[in-house]
């Protein structure tokens, strides 16, 4: 029987050489950034059953060419295609509904990476969320009690091109004259009301449908005012019997979101924050790999168990 053949976009090295671990067939798409910025060794490379090089993954033109390509030469042999980063969410996407794989797409991808979209969704779940605004240009009228607010791309990543905002004089300065990260395409702004208390990193590990293992951290201080001087980047993870009740609602928010968007295998990252009464809020989410070193402390426990998204 022929191995499962996996396409691959946005992997690092260290998590190549991880799906490989799992006996399958991996073909790799890189784009013009991964060329410049992220090497892979003639030993990784050898292993990988073809590469393909594109100039921008969000070229429906190019991602046409490697699905053609893919069909052409190995017709119905993949199995899965990953994204380990938002910015290969909906090449991955198009990939994936291309090949008559999951018909969640484009509405899973569209829902992890449209700021808008995500908020629709986590609201129809009945999840708490901030109240956002869609497409915002300068001159719009913004309810004076949503200030201050935070401005960002709407289809944006990480904290890139985003700002908290105090006045509606700001929001019009930030989002007229603000240089969008090269990454970036859309120009559609999503204005959102800034959430209080402490902030809090949510990475899931889902298997037939359930969450199999959770991860909370805690930030020492919001990600927006994490690189002020001085700068205090990263989080302490939380132990699951200290903080149960905790682990206990996030589970049971994200439950929430996994059922309304038929979740069954992979991994979330999430964002929440807990105001002072306690109540939790959702942020963001995606269905990727955590940063910095929870990418790596979520790939040494999930090693042996992690279905990733399709891939059993």
């Amino acid at each position: 029987m022929r191995r499962k053949m996996i396409v691959c976009l946005k992997f690092p090295e260290f998590l190549l050489s991880r799906v490989l671990k799992l006996g399958a067939e991996v073909i790799l798409v890189r784009d013009a950034y991964d060329v410049l910025n992220e090497p892979l060794s003639d030993e990784v490379r050898t292993r990988l059953r073809a590469v393909y090089e594109v100039d921008r993954l969000d070229s429906i033109e190019e991602m046409s060419g490697v699905f053609v390509d893919l069909e052409l030469k190995y017709p119905r042999a993949i199995s899965s295609v990953l994204s380990g980063a938002e910015y290969g969410m909906f090449s991955a996407a198009y990939l994936r509904s291309a090949l008559g794989l999951d018909p969640r797409e484009p509405d899973l991808a569209i829902t992890v990476r449209d700021k808008r979209w995500m908020k629709k969704a986590f609201s129809d779940a009945g999840i708490p969320c901030a109240p956002i605004i869609s497409n915002y240009q300068p001159g719009d009228s913004v309810p004076k009690e949503m200030f201050p607010i935070v401005a960002k791309p709407a289809a944006g990543t990480g904290s890139f091109n985003t700002a908290i905002l105090q006045t509606a004089d700001d929001l019009d300065a930030f989002v007229s004259t603000e240089q969008l990260h090269p990454a970036l395409a859309s120009h559609q702004w999503a204005i959102e009301q800034k959430l209080e208390g402490d902030e809090y990193h949510v990475d899931m590990i889902w298997q037939g449908g359930e969450i199999v293992f959770t991860s909370v951290g805690r930030y020492m201080v919001p990600r927006l005012v994490a690189l002020d001087k001085p700068s205090r980047n990263g989080s302490i993870i939380l132990s699951p019997e200290t903080h149960a009740e905790l682990y206990r609602s996030f589970g049971e928010l994200m439950t929430k979101f996994g059922v309304a968007k038929g979740l069954t295998s992979g991994v979330t990252h999430a964002e929440f924050f807990v105001d002072a009464n306690g109540q939790p809020y959702i942020s963001e989410v995606a269905t990727r790999f955590a940063g910095g070193l929870s990418q790596r402390r979520l790939m040494q426990h999930s090693e042996s168990t992690l279905s990733m998204r399709g891939l059993k």
